[in-house]
Order: C-alpha cells, then structure tokens, then sequence
C-alpha cells in the first residue's frame, strides 16, 4: 500500500480561524461555458454542521441560475435525498430510514402529507408471488397470494381470509360470500 506521504492529493483549506454552523469551509465548482447559459452548474460544499469540527458533504446541482441541494452527507453517516424536502434520509447511528422525515422513530418510517397513496407497490408482469408482511412476535401476519388476502394470528392459521373473488372466510377457507366457521353470526340490538 501506499504512504500518504506518496500519494497525491488535492487540499482545500480555509483560513478562517472561527468556525460557525453552515460555514462553507470548501467548494468544488463544476461550470459549463455555454453561450446561452453559461456558470456553474453543480457544486459540492464541505460545510460545518457544527461549530465543533463535524463535517458534511453537499452536493447541488440545477442550472446557473438555480442550484438546489440534492444529497447531504453527514460526519456521523446519515445521508439525506433532496435535504430541502426531506424526500429521504438514512439515520445511520440507529438504522432508521425516514421518507418525508429527517427523525425516523422506527427502521422505516414514511411520513406524507396531502391526498393520494402512501405506500403502493406494483406488480407487471406474472401471476405467481405474494406480499408477505410478518410482524413475527406480535402475533399478527398479513399475506397476499395469488390475488386473495391471508390474517392469521399466533393460535389460527387462518384467522380471515379475503378471496380473490370478493368472498370473506373467518376461520376458514370462504366458498360463499360471507363463511364464518362454527357457522354462527351474533350482533348487538
């Protein structure tokens, strides 16, 4: 291997002998020199996160015009996509992963305001796989297969299962639209 003594390098140094937050300490400017267009294009910062040495890694990219941060790459590990939205971040000192969140409170936590899906997965192409989501210790499974739904629990293998046509078994494999086994249905008046 190599010494450092021997291998070469590149240092950019800044003088300034008070450190603050958000000081930029270092900057690599990527330009173009396009007639209509022309300056910088992409740009990554070494800036202090904190006034106590730590480091992160910026990088943006846009147009001369408008750069925008698009991964931040902190001295402790976390990584965050698109830092000014929140989009994604990595919390590497506990393994979590935040999806509109830079506080995950959970390994993956998804946090979405407004209308429309939170979680979607697809499917092309195929008729075989399933979905399988296992909450092993909590007593509760959830598996999809072959276009029906499965719910069983620690003591029933089969505590609800939804059909692919529609029909609904609790207890039991559905052969009507509603199949409850031991055949019996009660309700409060």
């Amino acid at each position: 291997s190599n010494s450092s003594a021997t291998v070469p390098s590149i240092t950019i140094k800044d003088t300034d002998t008070t450190l603050v937050t958000n000081q930029t300490i270092g900057r690599l400017n990527f330009e173009h020199s396009d007639t209509n267009n022309a300056g910088v294009g992409a740009k990554i910062e070494a800036v202090s996160d904190f006034n106590n040495g730590n480091t992160r890694l910026s990088f943006f990219a846009g147009n001369p015009t408008s750069l925008d941060e698009k991964l931040r790459i902190r001295n402790t590990g976390d990584i965050v996509f698109d830092a000014d939205n929140q989009a994604f971040y990595w919390d590497a000192d506990v393994a979590r992963l935040g999806i509109g969140t830079q506080t995950p409170s959970v390994p993956l936590e998804v946090d979405v305001s407004g209308a429309g899906d939170v979680f979607k997965l697809t499917r092309d192409t195929g008729t075989n796989g399933e979905l399988n989501i296992d909450f092993s210790g909590a007593n509760a499974n959830f598996a999809s297969a072959q276009g029906g739904y499965t719910f069983t629990t620690s003591s029933v293998s089969s505590a609800m299962t939804i059909a692919s046509n529609g029909d609904v078994g609790i207890g039991i494999s559905p052969i009507r639209k509603l199949h409850i086994d031991g055949g019996s249905i009660s309700s409060d008046t």
